[in-house]
């Protein structure tokens, strides 16, 4: 049985604008959805926000109950970050600018069917391939959405799909919950040793981190090269798995020809440096560079930061960074598009322990990371696994069995889709 295939644009509004009669007061409670809300791991709204509708209702994107927010700027989209909009105060939200809202018509189309949709990899590189704009700020057009054409079976069956992919997605959740109880040592077991960065309890003596590190750099101009199948890897925000362990499966990255790689020396990594994410909402993220990308280099969204092995351990450093995200705020240029410079970061106060007890903790820390590995690979091998699924959702193959046991009640919902299919050509 072969199912219908429609323009996305013809069972879905694709940015719908408020109704004409929409109505709010302006100190009324608003849900508000920043890009940051928005997890790429679950592909779901973690912690929306409330505002005065005063604030949100000029600039914003609006959206309703069960809509679908897909992010539509880089590197946000091909991170994954897309969600169904629920919870909301009054049926109603606001949110990024950079959200593309689809809103599926119900009767015939679940949210959560199309939602799954927009999530294979397939439809995000089709999506990559049609961005436009400047490099750096590349977004995907509304026509991308409105011409994406959707397989669409009988609602009956898109609910059997969504049902059988809601068991795979929570089994992802469920690791993935796992590993974020196990990022919790981490910064537990430094802040038992040394106490809380940003307060220095201990009195140790302070350094600017310019006076303990080698390397400070990132070269805004590394663009313009050319991908290739094999050649360098090119480190980017996204790499930076919830770990904060750079990824190590060579596959995740993009290449650049060695002789491109060479002309940004000091960009180019050795084992446990230090990359930190300096535009966008993830400014301040940072990652631990492994020995399988030694030589790689970064994208211009990082920059990457070598300690002076003589002044102080790699992966204390690598671990006071992560713990002083709150600190790192006051180097954060808060404009439209944050960003964090090279120059500004050398001023940071680094608190430095006693050199034995700094080894004393990267020890414990590498017994924490050999675990967290295995972790790591777990999580890979349930994310290919979801993916296989993904795709075989909308071949039709993972419903096969199922479609052959309810044939009668589907022939009759199929009748009732072609004649909504008709009406809307």
């Amino acid at each position: 049985m072969k199912w219908p295939e429609v323009p996305l644009s013809k069972v879905a509004l694709i940015n719908p604008g408020r109704p004409r009669n929409f109505e709010m007061v302006d100190d009324q409670l608003a849900t508000f959805v920043p890009m940051s809300a928005v997890s790429e791991q679950t592909a779901s709204i973690e912690h929306s926000e409330k505002r005065p509708y005063k604030e949100v209702k000029k600039g914003f994107t609006y959206f309703k109950e069960n809509d679908i927010l897909f992010a539509k700027i880089t590197p946000c989209m091909e991170n994954g970050k897309s969600a169904i909009a629920s919870d909301l105060i009054g049926g109603v939200g606001f949110g990024s600018t950079e959200f593309h809202v689809i809103r599926s018509d119900q009767s015939m189309l679940l949210p959560k069917y199309v939602h799954y949709f927009i999530r294979q990899q397939s439809f995000r590189d089709n999506a990559k391939a049609r961005m436009r704009g400047a490099v750096g700020q590349q977004r995907v057009p509304k026509n991308f959405l409105d011409d994406t054409i959707l397989p669409m079976p009988p609602i009956s069956e898109q609910q059997r799909i969504v049902e059988i992919l809601d068991q795979a997605d929570q089994l992802r959740k469920l690791r993935a919950d796992s590993d974020t109880k196990a990022q919790r040592i981490l910064p537990a077991l430094f802040i038992k040793m040394f106490g809380d960065p940003s307060t220095n309890p201990k009195g140790f003596p302070i350094e600017p981190l310019n006076e303990v590190t080698s390397i400070i750099h990132r070269y805004p101009t590394f663009y313009g090269a050319e991908y290739i199948l094999h050649g360098v890897p090119v480190v980017r925000i996204s790499n930076i798995c919830k770990n904060n362990i750079l990824s190590q499966q060579i596959e995740d990255y993009v290449k650049v020809p060695k002789e491109f790689s060479d002309k940004f020396p000091l960009t180019i990594l050795k084992p446990f440096d230090i990359v930190m994410a300096v535009r966008g909402d993830t400014t301040g993220k940072i990652g631990l560079v492994p020995e399988e990308l030694v030589n790689a280099n970064i994208s211009p969204n990082l920059i990457r930061i070598c300690a002076n092995e003589k002044k102080i351990i790699p992966v204390y450093l690598f671990c006071f960074l992560l713990l002083a995200r709150i600190m790192l705020g006051q180097f954060i240029n808060d404009t439209a598009k944050k960003s964090i410079t090279a120059k500004n970061i050398k001023t940071l106060p680094i608190i430095l322990p006693k050199r034995d007890d700094q080894k004393r903790f990267s020890r414990m820390v590498d017994s924490i990371f050999v675990n967290e590995k295995s972790q790591i690979l777990s999580l890979l091998q349930i994310e290919k696994l979801f993916k296989v699924i993904l795709h075989h959702a909308f071949t039709g193959d993972l419903t096969t069995s199922w479609r052959e046991a309810h044939m009668k009640e589907l022939l009759q919902e199929m009748e009732r889709q072609a004649s909504y299919l008709e009406k809307i050509k």
